[in-house]
């Protein structure tokens, strides 16, 4: 979401609410600790969906990451995010999202909780929101060794990747 006007909770590391305070001010000084999500869509065959951040946003503008991200937005919860990032930024939903883990993310300029979730897709069709994403690619776990040597991919995500290349989560998705 792009609009500056957008309240999120300033948490605890239990993830209780502190405050609600504007997203600019929670992306601007790493003591206010809050909470975002991280989609990953695969589909039958293996292949991940990778998103190129669009050059216009001002946190890591022209990355390769995960399929969709967002922080979650005061009185929604980390799941209804999930879905509405991914519809936000790529245009289709899927019908289920499960939850992965969460990790902690330290950043020069900001700090937050990041809930993973990992979805399948049947062939949805992509329309990318040209103010969140300039483009999109599925990749292969073959074809990843290339795609990263010609693309800048986000350590987390790749990190991410392989953990599921490596069937940690393969039972999630039956």
């Amino acid at each position: 979401m792009t609009d500056d006007g957008e309240m999120v909770a300033w948490v605890d590391r239990n993830e209780t609410l502190i405050q609600v305070i504007p997203r600019t001010l929670a992306n601007s000084d790493p003591k206010y600790l809050h909470v975002e999500i991280a989609d990953l869509i695969v589909d039958n065959n293996r292949s991940v969906l990778l998103q190129l951040r669009s050059h216009t946003k001002k946190v890591n503008p022209s990355l390769w990451v995960t399929t969709a991200a967002g922080h979650v937005t005061y009185g929604d919860s980390i799941e209804k995010t999930a879905h509405k990032e991914l519809v936000e930024e790529m245009g289709f939903d899927v019908p289920r999202l499960v939850h992965l883990f969460r990790e902690r993310v330290a950043m020069p300029s900001e700090t937050h909780y990041c809930h993973w979730f990992l979805g399948k897709s049947s062939g949805a069709k992509i329309a990318i929101d040209p103010g969140e994403v300039d483009e999109y690619a599925w990749v292969t776990e073959a074809d990843f060794t290339k795609f990263s040597a010609t693309h800048t991919v986000a350590d987390r995500t790749t990190r991410v990747l392989r953990r599921f290349w490596s069937g940690e989560w393969d039972k999630l998705l039956k």
